[in-house]
């Protein structure tokens, strides 16, 4: 790691315990001094947060800046017990836009002039998944690519009508959503004689 990118984290840490009250008040709760944090190796002296030991101790509006919402918030599925709620705003939706340029880009061989549509297959609503992969692929889309998203969630029939109607009019099919649904998915389709095998689906 050169030394521009340990500057970063370290700023980022020392930002987030100055002015994050709750991250404040757990770094004190464990004797964590963020004074002490100087170097990358340093970082091994920071507590591990959790759910139990973290999310759930605070108010919702001690995990921000100043105490300042963010735009958008998200619901995790509830597997650990409860629902965690997830709040978003311009900078880490662009994060999560980056990520998925690179996966379009490098992993699907997907390029800029190439229509794409984006289908996706998580649950909507309040769910993180779903919606974040939709701001993601917006991000993407606002950088020139010539995507286009449809978002189905898990309605079946949604997704059917989708993969009949819309997709062949595309250059590339991006199916986004649990791997054993979206197996069901083109299970679905073959049985009903959609034919997506000629699609460069991803």
């Amino acid at each position: 790691m050169d030394n521009h990118q340990t500057q970063k984290f370290l700023h980022l840490f020392h930002d987030t315990a100055r002015t994050v009250p709750a991250y404040k008040k757990f770094l004190k709760k464990q004797n964590c001094n963020p004074t002490h944090i100087r170097t990358i190796k340093d970082f091994d002296k920071i507590p591990i947060s959790d759910k139990k030991g973290y999310l759930w101790k605070y108010l919702i509006g001690e995990f921000f800046s100043n105490q300042k919402f963010p735009p958008m918030v998200y619901a995790s599925s509830g597997s650990s017990g409860k629902p965690t709620y997830w709040f978003r705003g311009d900078t880490q939706e662009e994060v999560g836009g980056r990520l998925h340029e690179i996966i379009f880009r490098d992993i699907f061989g997907i390029k800029k002039n190439e229509s794409t549509l984006v289908i996706i297959c998580f649950s909507m609503g309040v769910w993180i998944a779903g919606n974040y992969t939709l701001s993601a692929c917006r991000w993407v889309a606002k950088q020139g690519y010539a995507i286009s998203i449809i978002t189905p969630g898990i309605e079946k029939e949604d997704i059917f009508n989708a993969l009949k109607n819309i997709t062949p009019q595309f250059n590339n099919v991006v199916l986004a959503g649990y791997p054993p649904f979206l197996m069901d998915v083109v299970s679905g389709a073959h049985e009903r004689g959609i034919q997506i095998k000629n699609k460069k689906v991803k």
